[in-house]
């Protein structure tokens, strides 16, 4: 389609330019789930263009770090949103300002949170009622207190006073790594795991985006995992020195790493990317052949950026993905 050569990259086939090895200019991608993206790229990000996704929604419109900015999405239900969007590395959900034509004849037109209507807005009904007032959480009403300022978002790229802890929770698998594996730094107390479990419990909620899992589920997973995996940073956040933390268990008869939770600040950037890499460095130490986690639907490209494959190429939410270390 574009003259060139068509490559095959870690997260599907490209056809299109190529500049120094990286998808630069115009092209297309045929991602391995499914989805089909076209248009213009710049040093492997998408930037404008068409995604055809494979559950049927289709979006044209600006990307930037790969995730939706400013566009529209025709849902596979026939709701039609065009406004602006909120690209974090977990979560790409419309957030500012946007309007949806909802396909039962209602029109929305206002603010945005989180893919929920939230703030100023107009609703014009297909029966003929007008509302237009405040919204919170898709419900009408007033928003009782004022939305707080934004903080610039902090690019964990691009600072190298970054630190990351890894806290080892005493069990029998933590043990053997121990001791038939390699040698790693553990508080044979576990003083120092109960704490970083009380402390992360306290902050979710608190401007930490998990998507798709509630404080019942993180705090259940403290006594099932076998570490977790904490960035940390001073004088960055008001209140909070962590940015971001995973939870993970070491699966001793698969040979793999498995990653229970990722969770980040909603003011920080390149967490994701960042903790993936210190468990991908961990797991290679540990002689391990494979990462596994879970995904939620709008993560998956993200995974496949760095190299992750779904087990189950149909699945549409919660896929299991592994990438080959």
């Amino acid at each position: 389609m574009y003259g060139g050569e068509i490559i095959e990259f870690q997260d599907g086939t490209y056809d299109g330019e190529i500049v120094n090895g990286k998808r630069e200019g115009s092209g297309k991608i045929i991602y391995k789930d499914g989805n089909v993206y076209e248009g213009k790229w710049e040093q492997d990000d998408k930037i404008s263009g068409k995604m055809i996704y494979e559950n049927g929604d289709v979006y044209d419109g600006e990307w930037e770090g790969d995730q939706r900015k400013l566009g529209k999405m025709i849902y596979e239900n026939g709701d039609v949103y065009e406004g602006e969007w909120r690209g974090d590395w977990m979560d790409n959900d419309k957030y500012g300002h946007g309007k949806m034509i909802y396909q039962n004849g209602d029109v929305y037109d206002g603010e945005w949170k989180f893919g929920t209507k939230y703030g100023d807005g107009k609703m014009i009904y297909k029966n003929g009622e007008v509302y237009e007032g405040k919204w919170e959480n898709d419900q009408i009403g007033p928003v009782v207190k004022e939305e707080p300022k934004q903080i610039p978002k902090y690019d964990i790229r691009k600072n190298d006073k970054v630190n990351t802890s890894v806290y080892f929770r005493i069990n029998d698998v933590v043990n053997k790594l121990h001791n038939d594996s390699v040698q790693i730094d553990i508080d044979t107390n576990g003083n120092s795991y109960q704490n970083i479990t009380k402390t992360i419990d306290s902050i979710i909620g608190n401007g930490f985006l998990c998507k798709g899992l509630n404080r019942e589920y993180i705090s259940g997973a403290f006594d099932k995992v076998d570490a977790i995996f904490v960035i940390h940073a001073s004088d960055v956040l008001p209140s909070e020195t962590i940015l971001g933390f995973a939870l993970v268990k070491f699966l001793m008869q698969e040979e793999s790493f498995y990653v229970d939770i990722i969770c980040s600040h909603n003011e920080v950037k390149g967490a994701g990317e960042y903790l993936l890499k210190k468990m991908e460095e961990i797991s290679k130490k540990l002689t391990k052949k494979y990462i596994k986690l879970n995904s939620v639907n709008s993560a998956v490209t993200f995974y496949e950026k760095y190299g992750f494959v779904k087990e189950n190429k149909t699945c549409n939410h919660m896929c299991l993905m592994i990438k080959e270390l």
